[in-house]
C-alpha cells in the first residue's frame, strides 16, 4: 500500500480541502481540475490524489460505497483513479443515463471472487460513455468459479460510446462464457479505440437485436474463440480493427441484415476471418470488404466462409494469403469482386444448388496448389475479369447455364489444365478469354459437360478455316486442323468433281478428307472446323 488511507470526507473537510488545494503552490501537473462531478481514488493512490479526492477506497468493501457514489453522479462525471480497485462483489456496477465513468487506473476481479462475475453491468439506460482504464477479469487466477464472466457488459442501453478501454482476461473458465465486451439489445453505441485481450472465449460481443452498433479502430489480441461475434443483430458496423489469434475473426450467428465488416486486419487464426455456418442462419447485406487477412484456415476451413444461405451479400477487395483457402460461399446473389487471394491451397469456391446468380468478378489469383476457382453446383452464375496467374486450374462441377469469360490466364508453371468442365454441367459457356501459352499446360480445357459453348479465346481455338489439295490419282488427304482440341464438326467443300466426299480419323491435330473419285487433276477442298 503505498497512499495513506484517509476514508470518506465529510463536507467540511472537503471544503478545507478544495480551499487548501486552491491557495496551494501545487504546479497544475499536480492539481486535479474538477469538471468530474465525483473523484474515486484507489487505496493505493498517491497521497496528492487521496487528498484531493471525494471518496478513498479502502482495500476491500469499498463496492457499494462506490455504487452510491456513481449513482448520486447522474448527469455528470465519475473520475476513478490513481491506482488499482481490488473489487470483490460479482455484481457490476451500474451507470446511471447521462452520466460518463472514467477509469485512470485498474478495477480487478479478486481470484475466485464468485460465479458469474461483472465488473460493470449496465442496464436500461441512455447516453452513457466509458471512457479509459483497464478492466481485468483476472481469468489465469481463477481455480474455482463457474457461469458467466464479463469485463464490461451493456443491456437495453441507447447512444452509448466506450472508448480507450483496457479489458483483459475476461471470464471465469478457458472457453465458456467469457466476455470482455457484451451489448444486448443496444442501440446507437459506438465502441472505439480500445484493446481487448486474452478473453476466456469473446473479445467483442453485439447480441439479441443490437442495431447501429459500430466497433471502430479497436484491437483484439488472442480470445479463445471469436475476436467479434454477432447474433442477430441490424445495421451494424465493424471497421478499422485490428484483431490477431483465437479461433475466428467476425462470427455469425442468427438473423442478421446490414453489417458491414470493412478495413480491418486478420491476423493469424485456427479457423476463418469470417464465418457463418450454424444452423438457421438467415444472413441479407453483409459486406466484407477492404479488409486484410493473413494466415487463416489451418483447420482445413477459407479464411473467408460463409457456408450457409445468404442473400445479396458482397465480399470485395479483400487481400488474403498464407491460408488454407481464400473464400468458400454460398447463396444467392452473391457478388465475390476485387479480391486478392496469394498463396493459398485453394482460391475461391462457391458451392451448393442454392448457389444462385453468383458474381465471381475481377479478382486475382496467385499461387494456389490446388484449384484457383471451383464452382459446385451453381446456377447461372457469371465469372469474368479474373486474373489467375501461377496457379492450380478451374474447376466447373455440376455447373448450370455459367458464363465463364474474359478471364487471363498466366502459367509459368507446369499444370495438366487450365479448366476442367465436369459430365453433369449443362450448358458452361467459356468465351473471350485470354491463355498465355507457354507450353507448360498439357490441356487448356477439359470438358466432359454438355451443351458446352467455347468461343473466342485467345490461345485456344476452337474454330478455324481452311483448304487441302487433293492430288492428282489420290482419293484422302491428311489435314492439320489448329484447333486447340478434337474438333466436333467438320464441313469440306470440294471445288471440282471427285464423287462423293466424306471425313474421318479426328484427332487433336488432325483429320482426314476422302473422296470416292480419284481427280484426274488436282482439285482443292475449302474446310471449316469447330469444336
Amino acid at each position: 500500500m503505498t497512499g495513506t488511507h484517509h476514508g470518506p470526507k465529510t463536507a467540511a473537510q472537503m471544503d478545507t480541502t478544495f480551499n487548501t488545494v486552491l491557495s496551494s503552490n501545487l504546479s497544475a501537473t499536480n492539481k486535479i481540475t474538477r469538471p468530474a462531478t465525483t473523484i474515486i481514488a484507489a487505496f493505493d493512490a498517491p497521497d496528492i490524489i487521496q487528498d484531493q479526492a471525494d471518496y478513498v477506497c479502502n482495500e476491500s468493501d469499498w463496492e457499494p460505497d462506490v455504487q452510491t457514489l456513481i449513482t448520486n453522479a447522474a448527469g455528470g462525471k465519475v473520475l476513478m483513479m490513481g491506482g488499482t480497485f481490488l473489487k470483490n462483489t460479482v455484481a457490476g456496477f451500474s451507470i446511471p443515463s447521462n452520466t460518463t465513468l472514467e477509469l485512470i487506473g485498474t478495477i480487478q476481479l479478486i481470484p475466485n471472487v464468485g460465479n458469474d462475475p461483472h465488473i460493470l453491468t449496465i442496464s436500461d439506460v441512455d447516453n452513457v460513455k466509458l471512457i479509459g482504464g483497464t478492466y481485468d477479469g483476472n481469468l489465469p487466477n481463477h481455480t474455482t468459479l463457474t457461469g458467466v464472466g464479463m469485463d464490461i457488459s451493456l443491456y437495453n442501453v441507447t447512444n452509448s460510446e466506450i472508448s480507450g478501454i483496457r479489458a483483459i482476461n475476461a471470464g471465469v473458465q478457458t472457453g465458456a462464457y467469457s466476455y470482455a465486451f457484451y451489448l444486448n439489445n443496444c442501440t446507437n453505441s459506438n465502441i472505439h479505440d480500445c484493446y481487448a485481450i486474452d478473453s476466456g472465449r469473446s473479445s467483442y460481443t453485439i447480441y439479441n437485436g443490437c442495431e447501429g452498433v459500430r466497433f471502430a479502430n479497436n484491437y483484439s489480441i488472442n480470445p479463445v474463440a471469436h475476436n467479434f461475434n454477432v447474433h442477430n443483430v441490424t445495421n451494424c458496423e465493424i471497421i478499422g480493427n485490428v484483431t490477431q489469434g483465437g479461433q475466428r475473426g467476425v462470427e455469425l450467428f442468427g438473423t442478421i441484415s446490414g453489417l458491414s465488416v470493412v478495413g480491418n486486419y486478420f491476423n493469424a487464426f485456427s479457423y476463418n476471418a469470417l464465418h457463418a455456418q450454424a444452423t438457421e442462419l438467415d444472413l441479407n447485406k453483409i459486406l466484407f470488404s477492404n479488409n486484410s487477412i493473413v494466415g487463416a484456415g489451418g483447420a482445413m476451413e477459407p479464411a473467408i466462409y460463409l457456408s450457409e444461405p445468404f442473400n445479396n451479400c458482397q465480399i470485395s477487395n479483400n487481400y488474403i494469403s498464407n491460408s488454407w483457402a481464400g473464400i468458400g460461399a454460398y447463396g444467392e446473389n452473391l457478388t465475390i469482386k476485387n479480391n486478392r487471394v496469394d498463396g493459398c491451397g485453394h482460391g475461391i469456391f462457391t458451392s451448393g444448388p442454392v448457389c444462385v446468380g453468383a458474381v465471381i468478378d475481377g479478382n486475382v489469383l496467385t499461387g494456389q496448389t490446388t484449384d484457383s476457382l471451383w464452382v459446385n453446383g451453381s446456377v447461372g452464375g457469371i465469372i469474368e475479369n479474373n486474373i489467375l496467374k501461377d496457379t492450380a486450374y478451374v474447376k466447373l462441377l455440376n455447373a448450370d447455364n455459367v458464363l465463364f469469360a474474359n478471364n487471363k490466364f498466366y502459367r509459368t508453371l507446369a499444370a495438366s489444365n487450365d479448366i476442367y468442365i465436369n459430365s453433369e454441367s449443362d450448358g458452361v459457356q467459356v468465351l473471350n478469354n485470354y491463355f498465355l501459352d507457354t507450353g507448360l499446360v498439357t490441356t487448356k480445357i477439359t470438358n466432359q459437360g454438355a451443351n458446352t459453348k467455347i468461343a473466342g479465346n485467345v490461345g485456344y481455338i476452337t474454330e478455324n478455316i481452311g483448304s487441302a489439295t487433293i492430288v492428282a490419282s489420290e482419293t484422302s488427304k491428311v489435314v492439320s486442323h489448329g484447333l486447340a482440341t478434337t474438333p466436333t464438326n467438320v464441313i469440306v467443300t470440294p471445288r471440282g468433281n471427285i464423287g462423293s466426299v466424306w471425313v474421318d480419323t479426328f484427332t487433336a491435330t488432325q483429320f482426314t478428307i476422302h473422296c470416292s473419285t480419284a481427280p484426274a487433276a488436282d482439285v482443292d477442298v475449302s474446310w471449316s472446323v469447330e469444336v
